[in-house]
């Protein structure tokens, strides 16, 4: 005798049925015999994600951050068929959706524009999903840390000069003012005074991070009576 089981329309669970073989002249009838059935879940795909979060970081006004990759894997038993998205306007993910067999992995790049974002900290969600999954949809955050913009930052050596001559005498030697630029970002200086016995050599440049350009200052006595004379250099950068 053939069995056949017919479970359409059966959803996932146990069953139960019973054969009976009879014949009214036998001895020993009827005969029972029990026949289970185990109707198990349908084949579906499983999100898996990695890594959980990541992090960025960028200067304002600077270059953009690095790619990232996430990985999206399918750890089901059916085909993944994802999509990807953010619900942030500074964040890029390549592609934004795609297929993956059981046991199978595709890679998103997280691209970063940070044109336009002032300094702070941003914050942004990625949500992979299939309607088919068992575990969808599933998120990842990510963070974005934008520091204030590169800046250059003016020290000036010695803090102070002296210059002692004779009237009618010969000109002082000349002494240097050194510029470093302490800060992150290339320094473009000026240097000016407002004294006309007094000038400077060059009157402007420019000097990388933690570089340093040399002013010569010169002092002309010529018209000058006795006395004591004072000035102030100023050196200046807008940025």
């Amino acid at each position: 005798v053939a069995l056949a089981v017919d479970i359409s329309g059966l959803s996932a669970g146990n069953y139960n049925a019973t054969v009976t073989v009879d014949d009214p002249d036998a001895s020993n009838g009827p005969q029972d015999i029990p026949v289970s059935l185990t109707v198990g879940p349908p084949a579906m795909p499983v999100i898996d994600l990695g890594p959980s979060s990541f992090t960025f970081s960028a200067i304002q006004g600077g270059s953009d951050p690095s790619d990232k990759t996430l990985t999206v894997t399918n750890v089901g038993d059916a085909t993944l068929s994802w999509t990807a998205s953010d619900n942030a306007s500074w964040l890029s993910l390549s592609p934004s959706n795609g297929n993956a067999g059981a046991g199978q992995s595709d890679t998103v790049a997280l691209a970063v524009d940070i044109s336009g974002l002032s300094a702070g900290n941003y914050n942004a969600t990625i949500t992979v999903d299939d309607p088919g999954a068992s575990n969808g949809p599933q998120n990842v955050p990510v963070s974005l840390a934008v520091g204030p913009p590169s800046t250059p930052s003016i020290s000036l050596g010695p803090s102070s000069f002296s210059f002692s001559v004779t009237q009618g005498g010969a000109n002082p030697a000349g002494k240097t003012l050194t510029i470093t630029n302490d800060g992150d970002a290339t320094l473009s200086w000026t240097a000016v005074d407002d004294a006309s016995w007094l000038s400077l050599s060059p009157g402007s440049g420019s000097a990388d991070p933690d570089q340093s350009d040399i002013v010569s200052l010169s002092v002309d006595i010529g018209g000058l009576s006795a006395g004591n004379y004072n000035a102030t250099i100023t050196v200046d950068d807008p940025g």
